[in-house]
Order: C-alpha cells, then structure tokens, then sequence
C-alpha cells in the first residue's frame, strides 16, 4: 500500500488526509468521477512565478520570505511565511516542470552554487 500512494503522490496525486490538500498553487476539487486532483490557483501561481523569479535572480529564500509577507500575500495556513516552505514550494515546482518535461531556465530546486558551477563547466567544453 505504502508503494501505490508513494507513486500516486509522485506523479502528483492526492492521496487523502487535510495536511496534504494544502498545496500553495492549487486547490484540491472532486471531480465528477470521484476522484481528487489538484486544480492550479492563478493568483497563487503568479506568486510561486515571482518566487521564482526572484531566486533566480540570486535573492536568498528569506529576503523572498521578507517579501511575500511585506506585500500581504497570504499562504495556504493564513500563518506568516517561513523560508523553509518558500524552498519547499521552488523544489516542488522545479521538479514539477522536469517530470513534465518543459525546461526550467535552471533546476529551481538546486543551489545557485551548483547551477553556476555547471554553466563554467559547460563553458569551458566549449563548442
């Protein structure tokens, strides 16, 4: 049992229980068949864009926090933001784009530090 929800929650199923419908982006809604899938939330998904743009821009996770909360956006617990759910909403979204296979300008989910090091690498080989 333990496989099935871990591969339904991978591939971005719900898998029960109030905790886990609350993810920021998305709103959990029954469809006809019964069934739960999570329907993107555009206000929210403008703001996980910004997030992320702003991370790539080389903000860390808590100048992001500090400003999610001074521009009054709300997150899914109506509690101030933390920075570990900020880098938990990136992560989640970076692997998201991957396992769909669009390209992010790089893996949100990595650090800068490993992002840069890969692009001097890529460099250096050349044409």
């Amino acid at each position: 049992m333990r496989g099935a929800k871990a591969a339904k929650a991978a591939a971005g199923g719900y898998v029960g229980g109030p905790r886990i419908a609350w993810r920021y982006g998305y709103r959990l809604e029954q469809r006809l068949d019964g069934r739960h899938e999570y329907m993107p939330v555009a206000e929210e998904q403008e703001a996980i864009r910004d997030m992320a743009s702003r991370y790539l821009q080389g903000e860390t996770l808590r100048q992001i926090t500090d400003w999610l909360q001074e521009s009054g956006i709300p997150n899914v617990t109506g509690r101030p933001w933390a920075h570990q759910a900020v880098g938990a909403i990136l992560k989640r979204e970076g692997e998201s784009l991957r396992r769909r296979g669009r390209a992010a300008p790089r893996a949100v989910g990595e650090s800068r530090a490993a992002g840069t090091a890969r692009a001097s690498r890529a460099e250096s080989r050349g044409p």
